[in-house]
């Protein structure tokens, strides 16, 4: 296969609005971040293998379900040496369990390990706020950008959306990129003078047929590509 030589300056993409306006809570809690301490455990309990008593004749049945929930809750509690602060029911089997004494990381750990274990736990996961990271709005992202991706198949794929959730560029950024050339027509690579952001660049190339496109040497990276001339596209 036939190399060229470029050099071109490329502008980095920037979003709609700049990094100091930008609302985008990810910047301050980035992928993965975690608190150090955690004081609230979200548990879903196994549906009780006897009938649920009722508390009191004042109440519901969802309400005394609920209540039943929460005398469980701190039964399990117990059994595990949690101290309870209090409790918050979301449904009659799915409950907050706030703790007298954040576990750290390490407890954490254990403490998950335990309640999952529990023959009268479904499943035990640490109450925490998400937040959702960038995504680009372009319909080719999912489907045909598969080298921007995090996937565990593909090692190639940069996971670029990582990186976006700390930052999706900056204006004043120019990104020097050694290619064999571009086509300033490509949606994604349209030059600075056709409301782009692709600077012009430079062809170091002497043989204006080895080039194939531009005006070599010259201040023109442009290139229709290998083994083609701009007659035939």
């Amino acid at each position: 296969m036939r190399w060229l030589a470029w050099t071109m300056l490329m502008a980095a993409v920037l979003g709609a609005a700049s990094l100091n306006d930008e609302l985008n809570p990810v910047r301050t809690h980035p992928h993965g971040a975690a608190d150090t301490a955690v004081e609230r455990l979200i548990i879903k309990l196994r549906e009780a293998a006897g009938a649920t008593s009722v508390i009191a004749a004042a109440v519901t049945p969802e309400e005394a379900q609920i209540e039943a929930g929460r005398q469980r809750v701190a039964l399990l509690a117990g059994r595990h040496g949690l101290m309870l602060k209090s409790t918050r029911s979301i449904t009659a089997r799915m409950h907050v369990m706030h703790l007298e004494f954040p576990l750290s990381a390490e407890s954490l750990a254990t403490t998950l390990e335990t309640l999952r274990a529990d023959p009268e736990v479904e499943y035990a996961e640490v109450d925490q706020r998400r937040y959702a990271h960038a995504t680009p709005n372009d319909s080719l992202f999912l489907t045909q950008q598969w080298y921007l991706q995090n996937s565990s198949t593909t090692p190639s794929a940069i996971d670029a959306m990582t990186a976006w959730d700390t930052t999706t560029g900056n204006a004043t950024l120019v990104i020097a990129d050694l290619d064999t050339g571009v086509r300033y027509d490509h949606p994604d690579l349209l030059a600075a003078s056709a409301g782009g952001r692709l600077l012009p660049g430079y062809c170091f190339i002497s043989d204006s047929f080895v080039a194939n496109g531009g005006t070599c040497p010259g201040a023109d990276a442009s290139d229709p590509g290998d083994w083609v001339t701009q007659t035939d596209i």
